[in-house]
């Protein structure tokens, strides 16, 4: 609890020795601490052993997919107990990142559920359908596609539903 009180007091007043202070302090942990103060040491060598084994009978290690190969290629996508946070301004594109992601995990035949209290059903379905299609959410919103977008949005419409029949 001290250190977090001393790391915001450094944050609020921009100290310029904030980098110093939390590499002291996580040496200070290392040095001081035992293996089993790190929390689950033996799920993390099960995570280990589970990589290896599915590496050895050539199967891809990843988890669930975001769609976005950088973060999946340094991540191995989301796996069981992770757990992430989205964080930004208002209008920076959270909601869209995580529909985003989890159109592409449905995409890859993963069950998904996605929960706000931000927005109407209506309104989430416009921006999936825009990222689905990659047509401008304005043209869907005002039904102004032309015959070739029109099409795609067809297209992708008869994608979807091929791949659940619980939408």
């Amino acid at each position: 609890a001290k250190f977090t009180e001393k790391l915001a007091e450094k944050v609020q007043n921009q100290d310029e020795d904030l980098i110093d202070f939390i590499g002291n302090s996580y040496q200070h942990l290392i040095k001081n601490a035992r293996i089993s103060d790190f929390g689950k040491f033996k799920e993390m060598t099960g995570r280990i052993q589970e990589y290896n084994q599915k590496v050895l009978a050539g199967e891809p290690p990843m988890g669930v997919p975001t769609g976005i190969p950088q973060l999946d290629e340094h991540f191995l996508g989301f796996r069981n107990g992770d757990y992430a946070v989205i964080a930004g301004r208002t209008g920076e594109g959270k909601t869209t990142l995580a529909l985003f992601m989890a159109y592409s995990a449905f995409m890859t035949n993963y069950k998904v559920s996605y929960i706000t209290l931000e927005m109407p059903r209506e309104q989430l379905f416009e921006k999936l359908d825009a990222l689905a299609t990659g047509i401008s959410i304005n043209k869907i919103k005002r039904l102004n596609l032309t015959q070739t977008e029109l099409e795609r949005y067809q297209l992708r419409a008869q994608e979807i539903a091929s791949h659940s029949t619980d939408i």
